[in-house]
């Protein structure tokens, strides 16, 4: 099982202009965490949850629409899962969520 180097991320933050941590080997390295297709699909279902329930206490009721409060320290927690769930996909796997429960189906090349 591969370790995150933090040195390196750090260091390696310039490369990516402040926006995120997750360079190319850092994913493969966290990618490595999973060691079957079940692995993965219990983290992954893990951090859409989490994606989800802290969006949800981030949120600010705005009419017909929601926004987030982008100031609530909370939400750092959102744009993180986020930027693992975006980093971490797998092209023949998909995930929701449909409010309750974090679903996923496998997609069959032809």
């Amino acid at each position: 099982m591969g370790t995150i180097n933090l040195d390196y991320i750090q260091k390696n933050n310039d490369v990516q202009n402040g926006e995120t941590y997750l360079t190319e080997q850092n994913i493969r390295f966290l990618k490595r965490m999973f060691k079957d297709e079940s692995v993965y699909i219990k983290h992954m279902e893990t951090l859409w949850a989490l994606r989800a329930l802290t969006a949800k206490s981030c949120e600010i009721p705005q009419g017909k629409g929601v926004r987030y409060d982008k100031n609530n320290p909370i939400f750092r927690i959102t744009e993180f899962t986020n930027e693992l769930i975006g980093a971490l996909l797998n092209d023949n796997i998909n995930f929701s969520f449909d409010g309750e429960k974090v679903n996923h189906w496998k997609i069959f090349q032809r």
